[in-house]
């Protein structure tokens, strides 16, 4: 039973920390916006196409004269230092958008207020930066606003903090904004230059009008490029849930090698039982013998060992649930992991269970039915 326990509480823990897994990065995916669409030099997961003429103020037209649009803002980011009474942050990253970024990807304000569209067309050095910056430039809490970085060596006034979002995963993504500083994309032209293109994300005004939105940039797009029918897109347009698609296609194999792993542990469980059901048939000789010659026939002996079998491995199985449904909420709790109770990872404990316990236990039975009546009253 402790076997079959162990094995169960491993299955269990496994599936329920690779679903609360998935639960977060789709829950992290759906903040930084499901509606919005990324149009840029190339497609996502494609071979980058370095002949494709960068994304500019031509596209950025186009894609505002789309009706279907909600917010069309464009945005240009780059690696780079932030300084601030000798401490220094090196490779965050910085972005140079418009007033209406955080809207658009959900990054709420905490302390501040993002930038207004007249700073930004007049190029203010005026920053928002993410909670990871604040936290390590201003350390004990200090009040941030007003307060000026130097971002490259520019200093830069403080006008906003943005509230944490992010964890470890998403933050190396580049999905959470903890490590950004946001600028007016004016004065990131001038810091960065204008070679490098830019990328628009247009968001729908329902998820229910995301393809249709996806299809009317795509026609204006290729007008606007002068492309003629047949010929291939020199532009992406992205979604976001390109990368939880890649996450989750990366997952099938994890999910395949530690399923093994919990199987190989059920396995030596169900070893465990087989040998114990032997060496209950040899001790329980003369009780088979006497039911026989009281009329019992080779199937109900059968069916009396390969229940025991069954009862043992499905209350290790429920004990083992239990126990890894019970550690699943713990680390949830005490992590950004999301808790799932899930019914596929129940109904594969029970299977592998009731499996473990047929296989397993069917020889002893079967032993224990073909015992003969005289002999097995003779056992002593």
């Amino acid at each position: 039973m402790l076997g079959i326990l162990v094995g169960v509480t491993t299955i269990i823990l496994i599936v329920s920390l690779i679903a609360g897994l998935d639960g977060m990065v789709a829950k992290e995916f759906s903040r930084v916006g499901t509606r919005v669409l990324y149009i840029s030099r190339s497609q996502w997961g494609k071979e980058y196409f370095w002949r494709a003429p960068q994304i500019g103020q031509k596209e950025l037209d186009a894609v505002k004269r789309v009706y279907l649009t909600e917010y069309v803002v464009p945005y240009r980011q780059s690696r780079g230092g932030l300084m601030r009474n000798g401490v220094e942050l090196q490779n965050m990253q910085i972005v140079g958008t418009t007033e209406d970024f955080h809207l658009v990807r959900e990054i709420p304000i905490v302390m501040g207020r993002f930038f207004s569209r007249f700073e930004a067309e007049k190029a203010t050095r005026i920053t928002v930066i993410g909670w990871d910056i604040y936290d390590r430039l201003f350390p004990g809490g200090e009040d941030p606003l007003n307060q000026y970085v130097e971002i490259d060596g520019i200093p830069f006034r403080v006008i906003g903090v943005i509230e944490k979002q992010g964890n470890m995963m998403t933050n190396m993504s580049g999905m959470a904004a903890d490590y950004n500083a946001y600028i007016p994309l004016p004065c990131a032209n001038k810091m960065f230059g204008r070679w490098r293109g830019i990328t628009i994300m247009a968001s729908a005004p329902s998820e229910d009008l995301v393809y249709d939105l996806e299809q009317e940039l795509r026609m204006a797009l290729r007008a606007v490029r002068g492309l003629k029918p047949g010929e291939p897109d020199n532009f992406g347009i992205n979604r976001q849930d390109f990368f939880l698609n890649e996450f989750r296609n990366a997952t099938k194999y994890m999910w395949a090698a530690l399923i093994g792993i919990a199987a190989l542990s059920l396995l030596v469980g169900g070893i465990g039982v087989m040998n114990i059901m032997l060496i209950s048939v040899t001790e329980r000789t003369r009780e088979i013998g006497v039911r026989k010659a009281l009329g019992a026939k080779r199937r109900n002996i059968m069916l009396q060992f390969l229940l025991e079998a069954l009862i043992v491995c499905w209350s290790g199985g429920l004990i083992g649930a239990i126990i890894g449904f019970f550690m699943s909420a713990i680390i949830a709790a005490v992590s950004p992991l999301v808790f799932v109770f899930s019914w596929p990872a129940v109904a594969l404990g029970t299977a592998f269970t009731s499996g473990i316990g047929i296989f397993f236990g069917l020889y002893p039975a079967i032993k224990a039915a073909r015992k003969s009546p005289v002999e097995a009253l003779r056992y002593e």
